[in-house]
């Protein structure tokens, strides 16, 4: 019960913020910092542990991802969740996806840029929806690309994809395996300043 009144905060809390609503942020959580931080403090998860996402996370983290804003609500994607492990081992460019428990793909149809947009605002939809329910996440275009560009049409025959659909985007989610060094190899970010 507990579980379940938590999912439905963070997914009202995404609607807020995704939909762009006036309503502040602090009526809903004693803590908006906490909240806010999964965006300003979002780091690349590089290992995962072998424990599992569980389904009723991954129900509401898909669920960010279908409610996603998209161009003229247009909603141009399929989108795929693998939770089979050699698939994942094949697909994963990374070690650390490789491990992932699950990964997302999201399809789009056409290359139009605005259809390609909608797909990676629905995969960070799901991203920040997978670390606000505690997940570590990984957003890779390599796994889509590889999908994208089998000429044969074996991969996407494998998953189920349409046709008239094109992999874009693919995340990975699980648990961080915080015995692993992620920091000596971490890159900075670039100052505010400079981008802004």
């Amino acid at each position: 019960m507990k579980k379940s009144i938590t999912r439905t905060i963070v997914l009202f809390l995404l609607c807020v913020l995704l939909l762009g609503t006036m309503l502040p942020v602090s009526a809903q959580s004693s803590d908006p910092s906490a909240f806010l931080s999964i965006l300003t403090d979002g780091k690349t998860n590089w290992n995962f542990t072998d424990e599992p996402v569980d389904d009723n996370d991954l129900h509401t983290i898909l669920e960010a991802g279908v409610n996603t804003a998209s161009a003229i609500n247009e909603q141009p994607w399929v989108i795929t969740v693998v939770t089979d492990p050699e698939i994942i081992a094949q697909l994963g460019d990374t070690a650390s996806t490789r491990q992932a428990p699950v990964m997302i793909l999201v399809s789009v149809t056409s290359s139009n840029e605005m259809k390609i947009l909608d797909a990676g605002l629905a995969t960070q939809s799901m991203q920040i929806a997978a670390r606000a329910l505690g997940y570590a996440t990984k957003i890779e275009t390599s796994a889509a690309r590889t999908v994208r560009n089998d000429r044969s049409g074996t991969w996407a025959e494998l998953l189920n994809i349409p046709s008239d659909k094109a992999c874009r985007a693919a995340l990975f989610i699980g648990h961080a395996d915080d015995a692993a060094d992620a920091v000596s190899s971490a890159s900075t970010r670039d100052d505010f300043d400079s981008v802004v």
